[in-house]
């Protein structure tokens, strides 16, 4: 499979249009600091960016559980937003402050948790659950809130789903999601949550990358600009099943539009470095009768392995659910020829597969 790497942003030129209330946007992405979104109108087919902060997001009206943010709403606000070089200005401005400030009463509740990785400050409610749609369950995110100025917010993925639970404060000034039990600080709150879920979906277990993080955890080096994948471009979608390290899920890369397979790690940071041991080690293998790696997430956990999708699941398993008709001597023939070919070529340098 040919991967050319491009900048995101970089291939649609920076471009600006009316728009009616109500008007029904497809989404693309959004900027890196998450104040604007790539759209296309579906009344006129006009694509383009408009601040986030003038959408709503459209959900699936069947509520399935693993339904995804993939459109969006343009919502009028008091300044009107169009072409008009003023009116866009004006709209970034009011964009501007609308994700700055601190030391304001909208953002008092959030003063010394920059440093906190699950911290993400002033972002949308939409641009939240865009970053959790390529999470697993247990990834969150705490942001402040965008009804409730100068309250935060977690966001949480479980099962496929994203919910978000307001963070109260009482009149001593201590902080809870249930109050039966209350935090005399943000973090300690979470912490808190990181080990029980008391009220909420299920534990607070993986922070939700910052878009701007660019430094590594890890001592080792993966090719990072080959190989690492923005976990925002996978949107996880149906559990497969369970591997050595974790669970694997089928899920769309949305660059290219394809079906792949995720391996997860499991939260056991005892097997951390053998999972990321194979990341790299498949980066070295290139076979046409083995899974092709993708890529990787490897910034921060959960850890990913993307591959190829294999549509007719593993081997012993179609073999086992096909009838002998299905199956005649010269198709099992090729089949074991094919396996032979790729364990030869394992063996050849020195691996053993298991």
């Amino acid at each position: 499979m040919c991967r050319t790497r491009h900048a995101w942003l970089s291939a649609i030129p920076l471009r600006f249009f009316d728009l009616t209330l109500d008007d029904k946007l497809r989404l693309f992405g959004y900027s890196t600091d998450g104040d604007w979104v790539d759209v296309e109108c579906v009344r006129t087919g006009e694509r383009g960016w408009i601040p986030t902060n003038y959408t709503a997001p459209v959900y699936n009206p069947t509520n399935a559980p693993n339904s995804v943010v993939t459109s969006l709403t343009f919502q009028q606000q008091q300044t009107p937003f169009s072409a008009q070089q003023s009116h866009t200005q004006q709209a970034l401005q009011t964009s501007s402050r609308a994700t700055s400030g601190h030391g304001s009463q909208a953002s008092l509740a959030g003063v010394g948790l920059d440093a906190e990785k699950w911290y993400h400050g002033a972002i949308q409610r939409s641009y939240a659950e865009y970053l959790l749609n390529s999470g697993i369950t247990g990834s969150f995110l705490v942001r402040e809130s965008e009804s409730k100025p100068g309250q935060l917010t977690i966001s949480l993925r479980y099962e496929g789903r994203i919910y978000h639970y307001r963070i109260n404060r009482d009149d001593g000034g201590l902080f809870y999601v249930t109050e039966s039990t209350k935090f005399s600080s943000i973090t300690d709150l979470v912490r808190h949550h990181e080990k029980q879920a008391d009220g909420l979906a299920c534990t607070l277990l993986y922070p939700a990358a910052k878009r701007d993080k660019t430094s590594m955890e890890l001592g080792m080096n993966l090719e990072i600009d080959i190989w690492e994948i923005d976990r925002t471009e996978i949107i996880m979608k149906h559990k497969l099943g369970s591997g050595q390290y974790g669970v694997v899920y089928e899920a769309l890369w949305k660059p290219y539009n394809i079906l792949v397979a995720v391996k997860t790690l499991k939260e056991d940071v005892t097997v951390r470095d053998e999972f990321l041991e194979e990341a790299r080690l498949m980066k070295t293998l290139r076979h046409p009768n083995l899974v092709e790696l993708l890529g990787a997430c490897t910034r921060e956990p959960p850890y990913y392995i993307v591959t190829e999708f294999m549509c007719n699941g593993n081997l012993l398993d179609y073999l086992r659910t096909r009838s002998r008709d299905e199956l005649s001597p010269r198709v099992l023939l090729f089949m074991a020829t094919q396996v032979a070919r790729a364990m030869a070529y394992l063996e050849q340098h020195n691996f053993i597969h298991r």
